[in-house]
């Protein structure tokens, strides 16, 4: 298999993300007019997070969302209860 640089990877995924930014534009507006509470990710992941995304600083943004450490399970707002599913004797 080809080995392909970051921007080339990034020349492929702009049209997806530019998608998606329309899809959650649409559904905040539907929202709204249907008076259903939305949140968009800019709700919901820190803003610290954002900026070291857009810097192009993916690695240092992943580790500040909740889950980064394996050790530690993800943390949510809101939900006290871990997250649903099968466990493995292995870790």
């Amino acid at each position: 298999m080809p080995q392909r640089s970051e921007s080339d990877l990034n020349s492929h995924l702009e049209p997806i993300y530019d998608r998606l930014r329309n899809i959650e534009a649409q559904l905040a507006i539907l929202s709204k007019k249907a008076d259903v509470p939305y949140a968009t990710v800019a709700d919901v992941v820190p803003t610290q997070v954002i900026a070291l995304v857009q810097a192009g600083d993916r690695i240092n943004a992943i580790k500040l969302l909740p889950g980064a450490d394996r050790r530690k399970p993800p943390r949510y707002p809101g939900r006290d209860r871990q997250p649903v599913g099968p466990t493995y004797p292995f870790g």
